[in-house]
């Protein structure tokens, strides 16, 4: 049996890392594009927003942010409960925390188990020393921050990073629940509400989009054109001076003609 768990364990372990690495390939990605899409002049840009009104964002929707940091606020609650309990119960046998409602309904066995630290997998790769073998709940808070900063930021980078960390999440709360059910045979209400938060953060990652900053346009729809690509417009239209080079031979013979023409108009006169 245990080796059949550490099989399931070293599984789940290389799915995560996949998809850690794809992640973070992504992330490395995203970094080389632009934040600002559709908007080729970056120094025109900055012109443009110390000069004048800021340019329209597109794509924003402030119900999905502020839905996001609600259940991000409501999730980093539930976790640091969750760290509280753990720790009472470590340091107190005979603690009987709020969750657990009856012998079907509870918490401590789950929150106290080896599955509670390193997502039941970590302490076996790493060893249960490692300073990675953290409380999932610690994860859980860390998460839940990052997930409250990024899903109220409106750029196109931190909407595609918050939606791969979701993404993750649920992939560790679908392993996480698989143990609770299957292996523990528990049914924890806090672990129950944990995955149902951050299924609802997955949603809410994928409506959310990615808002950008719209090019400035004018009262007819035409972009505007800024100071930056006035001046880069001007530089590269503006023709050459030429200076004028006096030229000796050219003048000197010019000179002989007109003196010879005279000569001949007063030799006819006379």
């Amino acid at each position: 049996m245990e080796n059949q768990n550490w099989k399931i364990d070293q599984f789940c372990g290389d799915v995560v890392g996949v998809w850690i690495a794809y992640s973070s390939a992504l992330l490395a990605w995203s970094s080389s594009v632009s934040d600002l899409d559709h908007v080729s002049n970056r120094k025109s840009l900055r012109s443009l927003m110390a000069k004048g009104p800021k340019p329209r964002v597109i794509g924003d929707r402030p119900l999905i942010r502020y839905a996001t940091v609600a259940v991000s606020v409501l999730g980093l609650i539930i976790s640091a409960y969750a760290l509280y309990v753990e720790k009472r119960l470590h340091d107190d046998d005979t603690y009987k925390p709020l969750c657990d409602i009856n012998e079907e309904l509870r918490c401590s066995k789950a929150l106290s188990s080896k599955y509670g630290y390193g997502f039941g997998f970590l302490g076996n790769a790493l060893g249960p020393n490692h300073i990675l073998n953290l409380p999932n709940t610690v994860y859980g808070i860390i998460f839940y921050i990052l997930i409250a900063l990024l899903g109220y930021a409106r750029n196109a980078k931190a909407s595609t990073v918050q939606l791969n960390l979701c993404f993750i999440s649920v992939m560790v709360s679908g392993w996480l629940a698989y143990v609770l059910l299957f292996i523990l045979d528990e049914k924890c209400p806090v672990c129950f509400a944990t995955y149902a938060i951050n299924a609802v953060l997955l949603l809410l990652s994928i409506f959310k989009g990615s808002p950008r900053l719209a090019e400035p346009r004018d009262a007819m729809g035409a972009i505007k054109k800024t100071d930056g690509d006035q001046a880069t417009k001007k530089a590269s239209v503006a023709p050459k001076e030429s200076k004028s080079v006096p030229n000796v031979d050219r003048d000197s013979k010019t000179y002989t003609q007109a003196t010879k023409q005279e000569t001949k108009s007063k030799a006819r006169r006379e």
